[in-house]
């Protein structure tokens, strides 16, 4: 019989060696009608939503500019 209760060897969430910080993030609130028309205007520029409005705001870090 296994014995019961107590510690279990490997039992547990595994330690991360290395974290990666996080982006910041921003909503963006808007009609479902307005949202769905941003996102197919950066749909058709070949941008993701984050780039598209960020560009067209003109709100880049130099090191982001192309």
């Amino acid at each position: 019989m296994a014995p019961s209760g107590g510690a279990r060897e490997g039992a547990g969430r595994k330690p991360v060696e290395v974290h990666k910080p996080r982006k910041p993030s921003m909503a963006i609130v808007g009609t479902e009608t307005e949202l769905n028309r941003l996102r197919k205007k950066a749909d058709k520029a070949g941008k993701s939503t984050s780039r598209f409005v960020l560009e067209s705001l003109n709100c880049l870090d130099e090191q982001n500019k192309d």
